[in-house]
């Protein structure tokens, strides 16, 4: 009855699941072992089949050898005898005929087999024959063999079988064995054929089946049918043309199963004869699948037994599995309402409604785990942003803030070192933007490395060139000083080491409480400049630099005369020596603001650009458009950095104000030439070639020197002398033209109204 309520009630998917699960898994294995038991049978039973048809091959075989072997025989002893061979040299002799003749009647008469034999003579075309008259060959269809002897050139061959009809009108069929006569010599008088009747071969077939249950077939080399018995039982020419071709360049006995006709047959074939023919047979399958219907019909019937079997077992695992899952999802259920949980996407009576609510609530703690992960190097870069630029007003936000972020720090003494990047504007140059993040996150790292094998320490990015550690002292002890040092050079040291990059390090003074370590950090950040005098690649404390900085601005004046006036004078040497006392000066002023020191060398480039527009030069020309001389000035970040950047840009100055002073002598002198000159005919060569000049580069400083090319300025000059004559004189204007240098009136005409926008005349005209 509990059964039976069971089956009555509506199936849980989970317990459907399980049973077909388990039925299947069943179901499978009987269903092969099945299949695979039959198919093991029909292998069986076919191998066998195949093994005795194989057998009855090789005794067919032996059989048709031996008889194969005795009409060979036979036709060598006609092939050797001499009353043959003399017929054969004298064939008129009738007497020698008649005795040839009794010779193939004999042999006739003493095998039953045999239903003729035939004798060709070359040399007379004459055709002995036992069973008939001596006639002339003409080629008639009995006579094939003799053509075939003809082709082939071999000592003997075999004719597969043919069909003719006697003199009665009876249809019979032979096999031909046709032998070159004398056997043994080279010499070729005729031919010798023995017709065997095509009965004789089916006799030996019928003896390998008696039962007719085979269509056998015998095959030359070539696939040309000797004979074949009880051919139309159960297959076409066709489909036996087909077999031959499979078998045709085997050389061994075997055979196969052929399943592309209906019905499908067994073909076996035996290892062919000393004369290349073979035995082949087709044994249809029918009765062999009509003897295991019975078999069938028993493995069908332990299946289903099986099948009925595995269902029951199946229903009994599948109830077992379930249970505990049913009320695994009774719980679920009552967790989903007692939690709150939103509705879910699967089904309530399935595993996956299960698994959609512990993902759910799975989903939503790795979701707040992932956010604060995400969220948490935001959170502390946030937190140590908010300490150095005193964002945070009471302790108790800290201490929370701490325990929120699970950081191994306490209250007490605090010190800020501030790691800046040496030379930034080549690092910048020299990276793109993806690899200079890189640089400063691994910067970042080493430095937390390396404050973490001492104190508990946080790191962060302040800028693009700074990174701030925050360290946490715990206490204060004299030795932190030496320790703090020997921790910055270690950095220092390492990042130059693994990155390639030279950093210098500020250290800022002990603060006793976290609230107040924006103190050190000021501190270190103002410190960190100093290093444009004392140079990058060092450790500086911020007691140890005087940081008094004098209110009283310092500028050498005296100094950048004399630099403007020795680059006037092109003394390079002199220029450097200035440099130097300026550094000299500069580092012996420890007092100096970091903003004097910078102003300093700005005024010294504005006297140099002053200079450079009083010669009728400017930075861009010298340097390029894209030049900006005080951009470049901050790039530089120590003095001596300054130094040997100056150093280089008032070499340049200088090259330059040496070749535009040359310059302007030879434009001088080639406008002085012009002056001189312009009444006459002049050129642009004749001009160069005055000045000593190439006349590509003198036209290059004129240009740059006047502002007009050399012919402008001397049409200007034309011109200029043309109106004091039109004014001053009543020469005509083919006068005045000549007199200023042009040969062709109209040309002056040309240029006259080019530059003053009226003719000649008119300009004449509107004077008086």
């Amino acid at each position: 009855m509990k059964i039976w309520h069971t089956l009555r009630r509506k199936p849980n998917k989970v317990f459907l699941i399980y049973f077909f699960s388990f039925f299947i898994v069943i179901l499978i294995p009987v269903f092969f072992q099945s299949i695979s038991s039959y198919r093991l049978v029909v292998a069986t039973i076919q191998d066998e089949l195949s093994q005795g048809s194989l057998n009855a091959l090789n005794q067919t075989g032996t059989s048709l050898e031996r008889a194969l072997k005795e009409v060979i025989a036979h036709s060598v002893q006609l092939g050797l005898d001499g009353r043959i061979y003399a017929s054969a040299r004298n064939p008129e002799n009738s007497y020698l005929l008649n005795d040839v003749k009794d010779i193939m009647k004999s042999l006739s008469t003493q095998n039953s087999y045999i239903h003729s034999v035939q004798i060709y003579f070359r040399e007379n075309s004459q055709i002995i024959s036992s069973d008939g008259a001596n006639r002339t060959y003409h080629q008639e269809p009995f006579d094939l063999w003799i053509e075939q002897m003809e082709q082939d050139q071999a000592d003997y061959i075999w004719l597969p079988s043919r069909s003719f009809v006697n003199q009665d009108g009876i249809s019979f069929r032979i096999v031909t064995l046709a032998r070159k006569i004398p056997v043994a010599f080279p010499e070729k008088s005729g031919y010798a054929a023995i017709h065997i009747y095509e009965e004789h071969f089916q006799e030996l077939l019928e003896n390998m089946d008696p039962e007719r249950q085979n269509h056998v077939r015998i095959i030359d080399p070539r696939g040309e049918v000797i004979t074949a018995y009880n051919q139309d039982t159960f297959t076409t020419n066709e489909q036996s043309d087909l077999y031959v071709e499979d078998i045709l360049s085997i050389n061994t006995q075997g055979y196969y199963v052929d399943d592309r006709h209906t019905p499908p047959v067994l073909v076996s074939y035996g290892t062919p004869l000393f004369n290349g023919w073979k035995v082949m047979s087709v044994t249809s399958l029918d009765y062999l699948y009509d003897k295991l219907t019975s078999i069938r019909r028993v493995i069908a019937f332990t299946g289903f037994i099986l099948i009925i079997l595995g269902a029951i077992v199946s229903y009994y695992l599948s109830r077992t599995m379930f249970n505990p899952i049913r009320k695994l999802l009774e719980k679920s259920k009552r967790y989903q309402q007692e939690l709150s949980l939103s509705t879910l996407d699967k089904e309530d009576n399935t595993l996956g409604y299960v698994s959609d609510m512990f993902e759910k609530v799975m989903n939503k703690h790795r979701g707040m785990e992932a956010s604060f992960k995400a969220n948490y190097p935001s959170m502390l870069d946030r937190f140590i942003y908010n300490l150095l630029y005193n964002k945070i007003d009471n302790s108790t936000d800290i201490e929370e803030k701490i325990k929120y972020l699970q950081l191994p720090l306490t209250k007490d003494y605090y010190v800020v070192m501030v790691i800046e990047i040496d030379d930034y504007s080549s690092f910048a140059e020299n990276y793109s933007s993806e690899d200079k993040n890189l640089f400063r996150f691994a910067l970042t790292n080493i430095a937390q490395e390396i404050a973490d094998q001492t104190y508990n320490a946080l790191c962060t990015e302040i800028s693009d060139t700074q990174i701030a550690v925050l360290i946490n002292l715990q206490s204060n002890t004299e030795d932190h000083r030496e320790r703090l040092g020997e921790l910055a050079k270690q950095m220092i040291l390492n990042i130059k080491t693994f990155l390639g990059l030279s950093v210098t390090v500020s250290v800022g003074g002990i603060q006793e409480d976290i609230l107040h370590s924006y103190l050190s950090f000021a501190e270190a950040s103002d410190v960190i400049h100093y290093k444009v005098v004392l140079g990058g690649n060092k450790v500086i404390f911020y007691d140890e630099v005087n940081l008094e900085r004098s209110t009283n601005y310092y500028y050498p004046a005296q100094l950048e005369k004399t630099i403007i006036n020795n680059i006037l004078a092109g003394n390079e040497v002199n220029v450097k020596g200035c440099l130097h006392h300026l550094r000299t000066e500069i580092n012996d002023k420890p007092t100096l603001s970091y903003d004097n020191v910078f102003r300093i060398y700005s005024r010294l480039l504005e006297a140099t650009i002053d200079l450079l527009l009083e010669s009728n030069l400017s930075i861009q020309e010298i340097f390029g458009p894209q030049y900006n001389i005080h951009q470049e000035l901050a790039k530089r970040e120590t003095v001596d950095a300054i130094t040997e950047w100056m150093e280089n840009l008032f070499t340049t100055v200088i090259a330059h104000l040496k070749g535009n002073s040359k310059n302007n002598s030879n434009v001088e002198q080639a406008i002085a030439y012009i002056e001189s000159g312009y009444r006459e005919d002049l050129s642009v060569e004749r001009i160069a070639d005055a000045v000593q000049l190439n006349t590509a580069y003198l036209s290059r400083i004129f240009k740059q020197s006047t502002g007009k090319t050399i012919l402008e300025y001397l049409t200007l000059r034309r011109i200029e002398e043309s109106k004091q004559l039109l004014m001053s004189t009543k020469l005509n204007i083919h006068e005045i033209a000549e007199k200023v240098g042009y040969n062709n009136t109209n040309s002056f005409i040309r240029f006259f109204r080019k530059f003053e926008g009226i003719t000649p005349g008119d300009y004449r005209k509107s004077k008086y």
